[in-house]
């Protein structure tokens, strides 16, 4: 009886050892022909550029050339944030982020975060947390800690006085990375592989793929896994206000931990789902990849 539990055990730890080597190095395309290939080369040279906006009111605010693609980076970026956000003309602040090859003006991959959100202000916290106080500090110090704040008048009426215009539900406009590194996360995979789909999780080689060309484009994304409510910053009505500072970290990361968070977004999701949590503005921003 325990030989057979023994051996049901260890044949258990050998799939599940398999399984998770896997996830980690897919197998690579052995195929004579038909492979995806890379678009980004392991170890190569790449510019990476950031816009605030969409359309006619895109800006260019940040951008950096000739660095590693398989090394980190950390850097501090000015967010200008248009007059009409603190007004409660503008509910959506998008920035974005695009990757091409130093040399190339082909963007391989693109980066999407909206930066602003509505968020119902709560009295305890208004008062000492507005945007416009010291909340940037050293750009190389801990994501984690909190800036010095100068204490304002605790009155309700003076504070939402100070505030950007709630909308009908009452929720103000928040710089959602205020207390949190955004993190901008490239997957440094060079291998081939036959199919757009990794198995056994249909994960996406890449952010996109050319079935003619046989090529993928690099995920690369902001990671809002660990984003909080908490971490978010209430706006301020007054468009004289210097414009905060986003502390940003490139961060480039394997396949298999990509497809580990992805996994685990997945299952966060679909927990709140079985429990009746909806994600509105008050829910942990948890979503992974494409944004």
């Amino acid at each position: 009886m325990w030989t057979y539990v023994g051996a049901v055990m260890v044949l258990w730890i050998a799939m599940s050892a398999k399984e998770f080597y896997v996830l980690f190095y897919p197998p690579a395309c052995k195929l004579r022909h038909g492979c995806y290939h890379p678009r980004l080369p392991w170890g190569a040279r790449v510019d990476i550029t950031a816009h605030m906006g969409e359309g006619a009111i895109r800006a260019a605010v940040w951008n950096v050339t000739n660095v590693s693609s398989v090394e980190e980076l950390e850097a501090a970026i000015t967010t200008p944030v248009p007059p009409s956000v603190r007004r409660g003309e503008m509910r959506e602040l998008w920035l974005t982020f695009e990757l091409s090859r130093t040399g190339s003006d082909d963007v391989l991959s693109a980066a999407r975060v909206n930066i602003v959100q509505m968020y119902e202000a709560r009295e305890r916290s208004q008062a000492s947390m507005l945007l416009e106080r010291d909340v940037f500090g050293d750009v190389f110090a801990s994501s984690d800690e909190k800036p010095a704040v100068t204490e304002a008048p605790s009155t309700s009426s003076t504070v939402s006085a100070e505030l950007a215009p709630a909308d009908r539900h009452g929720r103000v406009p928040h710089f959602i990375y205020s207390y949190r590194m955004c993190e901008l996360r490239l997957v440094t995979d060079a291998r081939a592989y036959a199919s757009p789909f990794l198995a056994p999780d249909g994960t996406p080689i890449g952010q996109s793929w050319d079935v003619h060309a046989r090529t993928y484009a690099p995920h690369f994304y902001v990671d809002t896994f660990s984003l909080l409510r908490k971490h978010a910053l209430p706006l301020s009505a007054d468009v004289q206000k210097a414009h905060p500072r986003l502390k940003l970290k490139f961060k480039p990361i394997s396949v298999g931990r990509h497809r580990i968070m992805a996994q685990l977004g997945s299952l966060f999701e679909s927990l709140g789902a079985s429990l009746g949590l909806g994600r509105d503005a008050d829910d942990p921003l948890m979503t992974s990849d494409d944004l």
